[in-house]
């Protein structure tokens, strides 16, 4: 019965993300030609609100990402993901968002809907990529929010490219300084595994890239960066996240030159999808004081 119900689950989850591809042949530095597609008419249970699924070439990849259609002044919100991952997984706070920011979900390369090469892409790269497709959409400076392995692409784009980022919000941010080892790791995963909805699982589950990616993951030393963003910054995490603890929560605040810690009164790892309006509420009262600047 567990395996008929995974089956239709990861079934459920193909056909939920079936989009319109673009057609011809178009070379990678076309970066004038792009597409798009009303998303809730290839996810209609998931997307109540008006969010767009759009294509763009950039840095060498087809790029495909999450947009609201609805346009608020000021600059946007750009949610990364993190590294079981897709865009998909930030629905729930894209949809939070959307009532007042315009917001931006994209697909890392080699994750969800966006190309990437054979080889392994490093966190650096990771982020240069996100630079380039920030400038490419007109979502530059932008208000970067990211979650677990995508804090560490976050952090990475701030410190080299501080002009694409007006603030930061990491929501669990990964590696704490003193877990970083794969057993260590996938314990605390695994006491955070029951404390996430089912529902996580089976929304954007993404396997392809993510154990190539977890080498870089676990050497990347993001506490040696945080000392050179200037970005204004906050801190967050679930009451319970047993990957991201409040000390470290706390220590990364403190190696940041302008940021503080916040604890959420619940959630866990993924407190972004389980608890979107408390994470939306404190990305809200935080950059409103520069969100038009």
């Amino acid at each position: 019965a567990r395996a008929a119900a995974r089956a239709g689950a990861l079934v459920g989850f193909a056909l939920n993300h079936t989009v319109f591809q673009p057609s011809g042949n178009r070379g990678a530095d076309d970066l004038s030609e792009w597409m798009s597609l009303p998303y809730n008419q290839t996810r209609p249970r998931r997307n109540p609100l008006r969010l767009v699924s759009c294509y763009a070439y950039s840095g060498g990849y087809r790029w495909h990402w999450l947009q609201s259609s609805d346009s608020f002044p000021g600059q946007p919100v750009v949610l990364i993901h993190g590294l079981l991952a897709t865009s998909g997984t930030l629905l729930p706070l894209a949809e939070a968002i959307t009532g007042w920011a315009p917001v931006l979900l994209p697909d890392l390369p080699g994750f969800g809907l966006t190309e990437g090469p054979r080889e392994t892409i490093s966190i650096p790269e990771l982020a240069a990529a996100v630079a380039d497709w920030m400038q490419v959409v007109g979502a530059s400076p932008a208000h970067i929010v990211g979650n677990s392995f995508g804090s560490q692409v976050a952090a990475e784009l701030a410190m080299r490219f501080p002009h694409r980022v007006r603030s930061l919000t990491l929501v669990g941010p990964t590696i704490d300084p003193s877990a970083r080892d794969f057993r260590t790791q996938a314990g605390r995963l695994l006491a955070d595994l029951p404390q996430e909805p089912i529902s996580l699982w089976t929304e954007s589950f993404e396997l392809r890239s993510a154990f190539r990616t977890l080498r870089n993951l676990l050497s990347d030393r993001i506490e040696t960066k945080l000392p050179f963003i200037k970005a204004p910054a906050l801190i967050l995490r679930g009451m319970s996240d047993p990957i991201a603890p409040e000390s470290w929560a706390e220590e990364a605040a403190s190696l940041l030159a302008n940021a503080t810690a916040q604890t959420l009164s619940s959630g866990a790892h993924c407190v972004h999808f389980s608890h979107p309006g408390l994470v939306a509420s404190a990305v809200r009262k935080f950059t409103f004081p520069f969100r038009m600047g």
